[in-house]
């Protein structure tokens, strides 16, 4: 898995990805100054011995960031408004149509209905601060849900 975290800030959940072995780390940040410092922060923390390798700092607009191939899982702590968040979602359902597996943590969800209002998303975790959500790939059978015979 690639991690994306979207509005990275300075950039701790990417370092943080980076220590745990990601394939990549990417942070999305549209702030030029914030952006700096979160490339200041993840070449101190690998200098420090914190991560094997550099997590990446893209300076740009979510809505417009072309995902990594392959799976990927979205970090969002409520980073922007609707309007961007529906860019974000229509490029994360790109990966889904490819047939890449994509995850999302959404932390401070305050815009939720947007991943529900399609179908494309499953709710795997929900608590009052974040939601883990699967995306539903086409022609994906999730073989760890029971069939409704069986649950009932």
């Amino acid at each position: 898995f690639s991690l994306v975290d979207y509005g990275c800030g300075k950039g701790r959940i990417v370092m943080l990805a980076s220590a745990m072995r990601f394939s990549r780390a990417v942070g999305v940040e549209f702030s030029p100054e914030l952006a700096r410092v979160a490339e200041a922060n993840v070449r101190r923390f690998v200098a420090a011995g914190g991560a094997p390798h550099v997590a990446e700092i893209v300076l740009g607009d979510a809505g417009a960031y072309d995902l990594p191939r392959g799976p990927v899982l979205a970090y969002l702590y409520n980073p922007f408004g609707p309007a961007v968040l529906r860019e974000v979602i229509e490029r994360l359902e790109r990966k889904l149509e490819a047939g890449d597996e994509v995850l999302v943590a959404y932390v401070e969800p305050r815009h939720l209905e947007l991943f529900e209002a399609g179908g494309r998303w499953e709710v795997v975790e929900r608590c009052d601060e974040a939601a883990l959500l699967r995306g539903r790939r086409q022609g994906f059978v999730n073989p760890f849900r029971l069939s409704p015979a069986a649950e009932g």
